[in-house]
C-alpha cells in the first residue's frame, strides 16, 4: 500500500478488506493505521527502512512472516466465530426445535405463532443476543467454539434468543397490518389469510411469549427484571417510533431532518439494544457497558434506517413511499423548507390520481436538485462512524471485534461513486 493509502482508506469506509498489512514510510502508516484502527479490521505494518514511499527497502523477511502467519490468536485472543453462532442459532428455529422450549398450545393461535416463528429471516437478533453473552462469558474465554457446542452453557441464553424473536416476528406482523404489505417470505402475510383480527392476535400471543422466554430463562431474579425492564422500554420505543411514522400523513408540517432521525432512533434502535442488550446481562454486563451498547445501538439503527431509504429509493420501493408518504430522510431532505400551505398543497397533488405522476416527478426532481443522496450517504457515512467510535470504548476486546465486524456486516451500501 505504499502507493495506495487512498484506496485502502476508501475500502475500509465500506468494509471490503477482511485484514491489511501496511508496507510504507511511517508517516502514511500512521495516517491509515489510525483510521484502522476504528473500523475493527485487524492491521499489521511494515515500516519502510531507507528511502520514502516511492523509492525504498524494507523487511522482506519480516513480512513474509506476517503473510504466512497462521496463528492469528498470538495476537490477539479467540474472537466469536460468527459463523458458528448463526448456523446454530438458525437451526435452533425450526419447528421440532422450537416445541420443547415455546409454550405453543395446540390450538389455532399457537400453531399460527409457531409457524410464524419458525419461517424465514435472517434471525439477526437472537444472532446477536448469542453472539454478546459468549464475547463477554468468561467460560467462552479459553475455546469459543467448545463453549458454543456446549448446550448446557447456552440453555438460558437460548430462550432469550427464542424471546427476542418473537418480538421481532411480532412486531412483523403488525407492521404488515399497518402498512397493508401483501407479502412476506414470498408467502402472502398473515393478515391477507386469516383476516386482520386474527393476524393482530398472533402478534400479541407472540409478545406474551417472548416475555414468558425472558421470565424463565432461568437467570437470577435480579438480572431477570433487569432483562425484563430493557425488553419493556425498548417495545415502548419501537411503538412510539412506529406511530410517529404512522401519524406522519396527519402532519399539518412536514417533518424534518431531525424528527425523521428521531423515528429512526425509536424504531430501529430499540432492536438492536434489546439484542445485544439481554446477551450481555445474561453475562454479568454491569451499567457502564449496558450504556455504551444503548449508544451504539442508537447510533447503528440510525444508520441501518438510512441505508435502507438509500436502498429503497434506488430499487424503486420509492413510489410506493412516496404515495404512502411515508417518513423517510429522503423526502425529508427534498422537502425541507416547506411551509404549512406547500405541504399541504403537496399532499392534495398526492391525493388527486390525474397530479400523483406529476407530483412524483416534481420530487424526485427535488432530490436531483438538491443532492439529496450524496446528503444522505453523508449522514450514513457519519452514524456509521459514530458507532464505530462508541464500539471502541468497550473493555472486552471480543465483544468490541463483533460490534466491529456487525456495522460492516450490517452497513454494506454502496455510495452513487461507487456504482
Amino acid at each position: 500500500i505504499a502507493e495506495g493509502a487512498g484506496l485502502i482508506r476508501k475500502f475500509l469506509e465500506h468494509g471490503q478488506p477482511e485484514a491489511v498489512v501496511g508496507v510504507a514510510c511511517f508517516d502514511v502508516l500512521k495516517r491509515l493505521f489510525d483510521h484502522l484502527g476504528g473500523s475493527g479490521i485487524p492491521g499489521l505494518a511494515v515500516p519502510i527502512r531507507v528511502g520514502d514511499c516511492h523509492d525504498g527497502t524494507f523487511d522482506a523477511k519480516l513480512l513474509m512472516r506476517f503473510l504466512c502467519e497462521s496463528s492469528p490468536d498470538r495476537y490477539h485472543p479467540e474472537t466469536v466465530p460468527v459463523t458458528e453462532v448463526e448456523e446454530m442459532v438458525r437451526n435452533w428455529f425450526a419447528e421440532e426445535h422450537l416445541r420443547p422450549y415455546c409454550c405453543f398450545d395446540r390450538g389455532q393461535t399457537g400453531k399460527l405463532a409457531l409457524q410464524w416463528l419458525s419461517y424465514g429471516g435472517k434471525r439477526w437478533r437472537p444472532i446477536l443476543t448469542v453472539a454478546a453473552y459468549c464475547a463477554l462469558n468468561p467460560q467462552c474465554e479459553k475455546n469459543m467454539s467448545c463453549c458454543i457446542r456446549n448446550e448446557e452453557n447456552l440453555g438460558g441464553v437460548r430462550m432469550l434468543a427464542l424471546g427476542i424473536e418473537c418480538f421481532h416476528k411480532a412486531s412483523l406482523i403488525h407492521d404488515d397490518i399497518e402498512d397493508d404489505d401483501q407479502m412476506r417470505y414470498d408467502i402472502p402475510t398473515l393478515h391477507r389469510q386469516y383476516g386482520v383480527g386474527i393476524a393482530v392476535n398472533v402478534g400479541d400471543y407472540l409478545i406474551g411469549e417472548g416475555y414468558r422466554l425472558i421470565c424463565e430463562s432461568g437467570f437470577s431474579p435480579d438480572v431477570v427484571v433487569k432483562m425484563l425492564g430493557l425488553a419493556a422500554r425498548c417495545h415502548l420505543d419501537l411503538s412510539r417510533g412506529q406511530g410517529a411514522e404512522l401519524c406522519c400523513p396527519r402532519q399539518e408540517e412536514a417533518l424534518g431532518v431531525s424528527d425523521i432521525i428521531d423515528i429512526f432512533r425509536n424504531k430501529t434502535a430499540p432492536a438492536f439494544e434489546a439484542a445485544l442488550g439481554l446477551g450481555a446481562l445474561a453475562a454479568g454486563a454491569d451499567e457502564r457497558l449496558m450504556k455504551i451498547l444503548a449508544q451504539y445501538s442508537t447510533m447503528l439503527g440510525i444508520a441501518y434506517q438510512i441505508q435502507d431509504d438509500l436502498m429503497d429509493y434506488h430499487e424503486d420501493q420509492r413510489l410506493n413511499d412516496l404515495y404512502a408518504l411515508r417518513p423517510t430522510l429522503l423526502l425529508a431532505l427534498a422537502m425541507k423548507g416547506l411551509n404549512r400551505k406547500e405541504w399541504r398543497q403537496l399532499w392534495s397533488e398526492r391525493e388527486d390520481e390525474e397530479k400523483r405522476s406529476q407530483w412524483v416527478v416534481r420530487i424526485e426532481q427535488e432530490v436531483e436538485r438538491r443532492n439529496v443522496l450524496q446528503t444522505a450517504e453523508r449522514l450514513l457515512a457519519t452514524y456509521r462512524g459514530r458507532a464505530l467510535e462508541i464500539a471502541q470504548q468497550i473493555p472486552n476486546y471480543r465483544l468490541r471485534y463483533f460490534l466491529c465486524t456487525l456495522i460492516r456486516q450490517v452497513i454494506r451500501y454502496k455510495s452513487l461513486n461507487q456504482r
